[in-house]
């Protein structure tokens, strides 16, 4: 059985790893529908922060008592959270960062410079980070049903369809001749350490916390912006279909108990 879940959780790996690969396809496939595409994927993006990933705060607390012991009482309630609000800063100030040092740069001399290669590298990061850690989760969510996996796999696809739009109107040759094809790796090597180190699925867990609060970042600042200016309805209803997703899933799952 476990080898079984760890050969549904490579298979996602690849649907992650191809999602980098041709990602640009994707949104290009259809120019004229880009925005509304796009507006659809952020509405199930947002969908999956709020009703999917947030109540897992509540679970992830069993695996920080697991590597730290018992917490202060004060510290019971914020702990999680915090590791979620903790990924949400860091990557608020990298993205600050970046796009100081990238609009620099084009003031200068209206071309890519040495400035914009460190801004590059300060939001490959995030892909990177978000790539290796949700596939390295990908054998434990492999554990929670196939429905859930699928779910699971098919929001933070979408996602990484944004956040590669996102890479590429910002450094297009930079993220399509190089940047994808390394992000296009992170999945699969999450998925193989989770393979070698499946004692420390509760580390995978916090990183889960923080992966929350990165995301909920990424959906505030290149999805609903979008999703809200360009096409309100797909937006709401790619939520609202998620969510009745999300829901048929909770359903299905009270019939198993």
């Amino acid at each position: 059985m476990v080898d079984v879940l760890v050969l549904v959780a490579f298979f996602s790996s690849l649907v992650f790893a191809l999602v980098h690969l041709f990602s640009n396809r994707i949104y290009r496939y259809s120019e004229r529908h880009r925005s509304k595409m796009l507006s659809l994927f952020g509405g199930i993006t947002v969908a999956y922060v709020f009703l999917d990933l947030l109540p897992r705060l509540e679970t992830t607390r069993v695996h920080l008592e697991r590597l730290f012991g018992a917490i202060p009482a004060f510290l019971n309630t914020l702990a999680i959270p915090g590791f979620a609000f903790a990924g949400f800063l860091v990557f608020f100030i990298l993205e600050h960062f970046a796009l100081k040092t990238y609009r620099a740069e084009h003031s200068k001399n209206g071309k890519p410079g040495r400035s914009t290669i460190y801004a590059f590298a300060i939001h490959f990061v995030t892909i990177v980070f978000l790539s290796l850690v949700i596939g390295y989760i990908l054998r434990f969510e492999a554990q929670t049903g196939a429905f859930q996996l699928l779910l699971y796999t098919a929001a933070l696809s979408l996602h990484f369809v944004i956040l590669d739009h996102t890479m590429e109107s910002h450094y297009k040759r930079l993220y399509v001749r190089f940047g994808r094809y390394f992000a296009s790796l992170m999945p699969i090597i999450g998925w193989g350490l989770s393979v070698f180190f499946p004692e420390s699925h509760s580390v995978g867990y916090l990183l889960l916390a923080v992966i929350l609060g990165v995301i909920l970042f990424n959906s505030i600042k290149d999805t609903v912006p979008k999703g809200g200016g360009k096409d309100p309805v797909l937006f709401v209803a790619g939520a609202l279909l998620y969510s009745a997703l999300l829901l048929t899933a909770a359903w299905l799952g009270s019939f198993a108990l």
